[in-house]
């Protein structure tokens, strides 16, 4: 028999003071069964345990201090299976007054661990199956953020969730404390500016995000502010929801136009800088942040032929014709086979003198395996029906000549069907038209026309007629008469040209001359049309020159006035017309050698004079060392005026010797200084109706905010993204509709059985284009808008919905077909039946939520009978903007509520139908609710009844509690015990101020209910399922509330969020990245071994049940006349083996064999 080593670890002052470990050496190397014996310093460190030489198998018995802490280490370097631990420290060492009582007791001990561990055989150690895929139930807050952090990790993840879609009670609040995010934005035409040129709507973001360039919307970027800098921010999700029925527009100097929700929130200057403010906070006259260049991430250099119809236009190169049939016959054998597989028409292939198209042509590269963009550097030669012969391209690039060209239709000409005609009655300008198009298309020719005055002060006009389907095309791809979308991507040099060619057309130069200054102007006059004069706007914010768009007289003109802007116009774009290019010249001239005066468009931040006198006091600046004048330089510091750009600049360069280049104020100013982003100031604001039935937004990642149509800085969505961003995953599975039935296994291999319920409505065939539901006639409650506005009986459950599919509820449907006639996808199936799924999962995340409190069973309350006493939750949808009033807090006569009372803690902390726990988020969220009652109307009255104020974590003390004390808000502390109505309808609430202990009345319009948390309905039945427990009030129970707050008492199932008790949103989401970051460590242990659990010997079991009375974990269960241990809930503790009078249980290493020469070493002389 192998002979035990045993190894002593003096770590620690207390060991070393309070035990003999000479004398404890000698006792137990006197044991026959002892083969050596050990004293070392940090049996806790793996290295030590290494260097001692022990090798897989050996016996060992180990005496320090905590075992929990020496397992981990011996299991890393070679298992436990022979080791047996004792604890010395807590046993002995604490437990015994002297040195000489604690070493006799702990060589006991040890003599009774060298006994048991002589006799231990090694034990087998079985290694766990792990299917590394998991399961989340329940698609809350705290379901998604757990789905999205193991899936982001690298592992599959199954979300089930019983309604719909996923969201929870999340999707349908208004805003969320601490943040106060809002999730609702702007209408879906408004125009989002991609940083790679491509100009999108919202609509078409949310609506058909695979549809944009043929790339999804996360891989799309937009412009973004990030301290003062354009920077390019990744699109990761667009959200569409229903509109309210008003919307704020805002309107600037620039002349940009954009309109918001009342909530969304705008990027404004103010003495500390960019501070977000609710577009409807924001007043006339604010400064609004603009970019002042937009670049373009990949400048597209334009294939002529990629603008060209396919149909239409024929290649006329016959060497490429030709190669193209030979390599056709080649591969089909004959021409006709070619044909019939390409569905070309065969006398197209087999004669010489027909050409091509270019949708032919390509259709005829894919087959032959051809790369289109070597092809494409072939052709040269085009032509159509029409042309009259072959047209050469001299260049098969857009290049500044056909852009210089294209400018000039724009401003002046008319692209009809086949034909251009270009109209002026300038001369010079009519041969500089006919000479650009000569040079481009020699052998095309173009007719001269003439038109006669139309009155005593008119000049005839001449016309130039063009018959060229390719300069057409081209013109009508690019949109050169509509909105110029198009010409935004391209390179800078190609705008340029077009702006060039559009000012020479229609453009104007003036120079303004004062006796002390001059100024100089550059005008275009565009008719009637804005979004015609924001493009461009826009096209020359491509270049950095900034402009406004205004109306005048009846017609829209884009004026560029600013001195530098003037300057780099004549800089970048010029003139090819010769009056316009010598007045320009003359502005040069002007501007270089005389001051001009300081434009809109030069103003800094208000913040500059704070920083500026922050440093003068630092540094004791004197007054005179500032190159300003004296009033000027103090009306800037008291911040009463800014500063323009080149004043500051000056500021910077006089005061540079007084200061320390690294001071934080100095360098702030610095970086304003080269700020990429100038103040635009609001003009007009006003109230206009909603015309959609949705409003848009999208999210920026990383800086949550982006430029719409280029004009000035807005915050994003930031809470909508988390659903999307699930429902895009490719590593999370969307179940919904569905519950969870049976679950069998244990940790890394568990079987789940989930049933789905029938949507009748197949979501693989559905697109959510909403046809079925125009044509439904029957109408029920709506649960997402809690019964207040009614749906059809096919609905989609929200308009953010993931995923965004549509359901039947069969208990109202009435089965008229009518939605089944109008879905034109075939999708609706009323003969649907539930399905069963089987899951295999290594790990199991519990989130599925709880319910709220059934305010009913408080009678006093008379909710149900008083129509203005309504929940928290019926609150949240009446105040909410796309809420079925609009965002107007109304009573149910339709007149607004202008005294309204929160109660608070209704159905929690009692004894009655409620729970006794704090349900923790009503005092936050009733504060919350208070504040949006003030921000819609001033003039209300809020008061909030209260037990104790239990709010507490970041933000609450600052952006809740005293700023409602701020607004006026009424704090009664106070548990109304009664609601009574008057004859009118308003509301009596009878109460006793505990504060003062005066009994009182108070008269409100409307009374709010904060309803507690309660345990969701089937909560039970799916613990049941899973084999956990659940506590008192019944929400699930943990395996400890502190040391394992995420782990339940069967290894690989998890919890989070508010099934396991009361919880707000930030504590669940943050108990989602918790239960996910369990699951993850699991999956990534590559050796995962099951640890010990008791077995049941089945031919001693009697069946008498004394060990599923002794189990604290409930691992034990009868089958049948015997008991079986439930594996994934045992936890080895032993206690069933000293309850079992059979000896029918044993547990590795402390069966009867293995305790009784432990007991008899200890008791041993």
């Amino acid at each position: 028999m192998r002979r035990v080593t045993v190894l002593l670890c003096t770590c620690g002052s207390t060991l070393l003071e309070k035990m003999d470990f000479n004398r404890i050496r000698e006792e137990l190397s006197k044991s026959p069964l002892v083969g050596r014996v050990e004293v070392v310093d940090g049996l806790c460190k793996s290295i030590v345990v290494k260097n001692l030489g022990l090798i897989p198998g050996e016996k060992i018995v180990a005496a320090a201090c905590s075992s929990r802490l020496l397992e981990a280490v011996f299991k890393t370097v070679l298992g436990i299976s022979t080791v047996e631990f004792v604890n010395i420290r807590e046993q002995c060492a604490w437990a015994c007054e002297n040195k000489d009582e604690a070493s006799i007791k702990a060589i006991r001990l040890l003599n009774g661990s060298v006994s048991r561990a002589s006799r231990m055989m090694p034990r087998p150690v079985e290694g766990l199956k792990m299917v590394r895929e998991a399961l989340v139930i329940g698609g809350g807050i705290a379901g998604v953020r757990c789905a999205l952090d193991i899936a982001e990790a690298g592992y599959r993840v199954y979300l089930v969730e019983k309604e719909p879609s996923i969201g929870g009670v999340m999707a349908q609040l208004d805003k969320t404390f601490p943040t106060l995010d809002c999730s609702i934005c702007m209408p879906g035409d408004t125009e989002i500016l991609l940083d790679e040129g491509t100009i999108v709507t919202l609509r078409e973001l949310a609506d058909k995000p695979l549809d944009v360039n043929g790339a999804c919307v996360g891989a799309l970027s937009t412009y973004s502010f990030n301290s003062y800098s354009v920077k390019q921010g990744k699109i990761i999700s667009a959200q569409k929801l229903l509109s309210p029925k008003t919307l704020i527009e805002v309107k600037t100097s620039t002349g940009a136009k954009l309109c918001f929700t009342p909530d969304h929130k705008i990027l404004v200057d103010s003495p500390k800088g960019p501070v977000w403010i609710e577009c409807k906070q924001l007043k006339v006259g604010d400064r609004l942040y603009s970019p002042r260049k937009l670049n373009v991430k990949r400048s597209s250099r334009e294939w002529i032929i990629d603008l060209l119809p396919e149909d239409s236009i024929k290649v006329a190169d016959k060497d490429l014709n030709k190669i193209i049939r030979n390599k056709l016959k080649a591969k089909f054998i004959t021409l006709r086979n070619a044909s019939s597989h390409l569905n070309i028409p065969y006398d197209v292939l087999q004669k010489t003198e027909y050409f091509l198209s270019l949708g032919r042509l390509k259709k005829a590269c894919e087959a032959l395996g051809l790369d289109w963009a070597e092809v494409r550097r072939r052709i040269r030669t085009l032509t159509y029906q029409g042309a009259g012969g072959k047209i050469r391209l001299k260049s098969r690039f857009l290049d500044e000549k056909l852009a210089y060209l294209l400018g000039l239709i724009a401003s002046d000409g008319c692209v009809e069907t086949e034909r251009i005609r270009f109209y002026n009655t300038n001369r010079q300008l009519i041969k500089l038209f006919l000479k650009g198009y000569k040079e481009i298309f020699p052998a095309k020719a173009a007719c001269l026309d003439y038109l006669e005055p139309e009155g005593p002060n008119r000049k005839r006009r001449t016309i130039v007629q063009i018959k060229n389907k390719l300069l057409t095309e081209v013109a009508k791809r690019l949109k050169v008469k509509e909105d110029l979308r198009p010409i935004f991507r391209l390179e800078e040099n190609l705008i340029a040209a077009f702006l060039r060619g559009f000012f020479d057309g229609d453009g104007y130069a003036a120079l303004i001359r004062k006796p002390s200054w001059v100024s100089a102007k550059i005008t275009f006059t565009l008719g009637n049309k804005y979004e015609y004069g924001y493009g461009l706007h826009l096209l020359l914010k491509r270049l950095g020159i900034l402009s406004k768009v205004y109306e005048y007289e009846g017609r829209v003109v884009v004026d560029i006035s600013g001195g530098e802007d003037v300057l780099r116009f004549i800089k970048k774009i010029g003139s090819n017309h010769p009056k316009k290019s010598l007045r320009l010249r003359k502005i040069v001239k002007s501007l270089a050698f005389r001051k001009s005066s300081g434009g809109l468009f030069d103003e800094m931040p208000l913040e500059c004079g704070r920083l500026i006198s922050n440093l003068r006091r630092k540094y004791r600046i004197p007054l005179r060392a500032f190159p300003l004048s004296h009033s000027n330089i103090i009306r800037i510091i008291r911040q009463e005026c800014r500063i323009t750009v080149k004043n500051l600049s000056r500021v910077l360069e006089a005061t540079k010797r007084f200061v320390d280049p690294n001071d934080p104020d100095y360098l702030r100013l610095r970086e304003i200084l080269k700020t990429e982003f100038f103040l635009d100031k609001v003009k007009e604001i006003r109230t206009i109706p909603s015309t959609d039935s949705y409003v848009y937004d999208i999210t920026v990642d990383p800086t949550h905010c982006f430029i719409p149509k280029g004009a000035f800085v807005v915050s994003n969505c930031i809470e909508g993204p988390l659903l999307s961003e699930a429902g895009r995953n490719k590593n999370i599975v969307i179940i919904p509709n569905a519950e969870v039935v049976k679950v069998r296994g244990k940790v890394g291999d568990f079987k789940v059985v989930v049933r789905v319920n029938p949507t009748y409505v197949d979501p693989e065939k559905c697109n959510g284009c909403g046809e079925c539901v125009n044509a439904c006639p029957v109408y029920q409650p709506n649960k997402y808008d809690v019964d207040l506005k009614p749906v059809k009986a096919i609905y989609c459950p929200f308009a953010q919905a993931v995923p965004l599919k549509y359901v039947i509820n069969k208990d109202y449907c009435i089965e008229c077909g009518l939605c089944m006639n109008a879905c034109t996808r075939a999708a609706i199936n009323l003969e649907d039946k539930p399905k069963m799924l089987e899951l295999n999962v290594g790990a199991i995340v519990v989130a599925v939520g709880s319910d709220l409190f059934d305010p009913r069973l408080k009678p006093e309350y008379h909710y149900g009978g008083y129509e203005n006493v309504i929940t928290n939750m019926e609150f949240e949808r009446i105040i909410c903007a796309s809420g079925p009033t609009g965002g107007v807090l109304l009573k149910r006569d339709g007149k607004p509520a202008k005294r309204v009372a929160f109660i608070q803690c209704v159905g929690s902390r009692e004894s009655g139908p409620g729970i006794e726990e704090c349900s923790y988020y009503c005092c936050a969220a009733s504060m919350k609710e208070a504040r949006l009652i003030l921000e819609h109307d001033k003039d209300a009255r809020v008061f909030i009844f209260y037990n104790e104020l239990r709010a507490f974590g970041k933000g609450w003390e600052d952006l809740l509690y005293r700023r409602c004390l701020e607004d006026g808000i009424v704090f009664i502390r106070s548990r109304p015990s009664e609601i009574r109505r008057k004859a009118d309808g308003s509301l009596i609430i009878v109460y006793e101020d505990t504060l003062t202990g005066k009994r009182s009345e108070l008269e409100v319009d409307m009374v709010v209910l904060a309803l507690g948390f309660k345990p969701s309905r089937k909560l039970a039945e799916l613990a049941e399922a899973l084999g956990i427990q659940v506590d008192k009030s019944g929400f699930l129970e943990e395996a400890h509330a502190k040391v394992k707050p995420l782990e339940t008492r069967v290894r690989g199932i998890y919890v989070a969020g508010t099934c396991h008790g009361p919880r707000d949103i930030v504590e669940s989401a943050v108990e989602g990245s918790g239960a996910a970051a369990l699951v993850v460590s699991l999956f990534r242990e590559n050796d995962v071994r099951i640890p010990e659990v008791a077995r049941v010997l089945e031919d001693k079991c009697t069946g008498c049940g004394r060990c599923i009375a002794m189990c604290q974990y409930d691992a034990i269960i009868r089958d049948g006349e015997k008991v079986r241990v439930l594996e994934s809930v045992c936890n080895g503790c032993g206690a069933c083996i000293s309850s079992c009078p059979q000896e029918a249980i044993s547990l590795g290493g402390w069966g009867i064999e293995e305790l009784a020469p432990q007991i008899s070493g200890m008791l041993s002389d």
